[in-house]
């Protein structure tokens, strides 16, 4: 039997750091993840690891821009995404 392991990250902000360690034990352990998704940093996470970034550089990347991660301004994209849902 063939058992694939798929993962979802949540959001919260620079808290979606503790995903990277997450990533790592499973490395660790030499548990392959077949499927990964994520909300908000979580999905931050879930495509720079998709893309090939270690868990340790992606830690290194979130606690880099820690301050510019966390100033962005979303509020045009929950604007628009608000409207089309609106109409």
């Amino acid at each position: 039997m063939i058992l694939h392991l798929g993962i979802a990250l949540a959001g919260g902000g620079i808290r979606g750091i503790a995903h990277a360690g997450v990533l790592k034990a499973l490395e660790e352990k030499q548990i392959q993840v077949d499927i990964i998704g994520g909300a908000s940093s979580g999905s931050m996470v879930a495509t720079l690891y998709a893309l090939g970034y270690s868990p340790y550089y992606i830690y290194i990347l979130f606690k880099r821009y820690a301050k510019e991660i966390l100033s962005v301004d979303t509020s045009p994209i929950i604007n628009t995404i608000r409207e089309f849902y609106d109409k």
